[in-house]
């Protein structure tokens, strides 16, 4: 179940960080629904969306794992919705770019193609 060695070593790394210190030594049978919420809302805290969702595709894909090898009967984690994801950043062109972007309008033949662009900028 080992994608490759680098997202094998970032998952344990992500589990020794997130989730050993709160569930320890519990077993997987005693991990519940509320306790992966629990732990998910908690992560959120000063992380995006995108980063916890990918925290619970893993712990999901542990579950389910342990699912195939008969270590637990259910993923309790099956049920918990993925966060929407909103991580756009907002950037600007800067004078250099304005000015490279309306000298390429200008050398475009389609004056109205090159004048919506240029609108568009606005």
């Amino acid at each position: 179940a080992m994608m490759n060695k680098l997202t094998a070593k970032s998952d344990a790394g992500s589990l020794k960080l997130h989730f050993y210190p709160k569930w320890g030594k519990k077993p997987l049978t005693d991990i519940g629904q509320q306790d992966i919420q629990k732990l998910l809302d908690g992560l959120l805290e000063g992380r995006k969306p995108a980063t916890v969702n990918r925290l619970r595709s893993l712990v999901l894909r542990m579950f389910r794992l342990a699912m195939e090898w008969g270590y637990v009967d259910s993923n309790p984690g099956q049920y918990i919705r993925k966060l929407k994801e909103n991580n756009v950043r907002q950037r600007f062109l800067s004078r250099a770019e304005v000015s490279a972007f309306i000298k390429a309008c200008n050398e475009e033949p389609n004056c109205t193609q090159a004048n919506a662009l240029k609108f568009a900028l606005l």
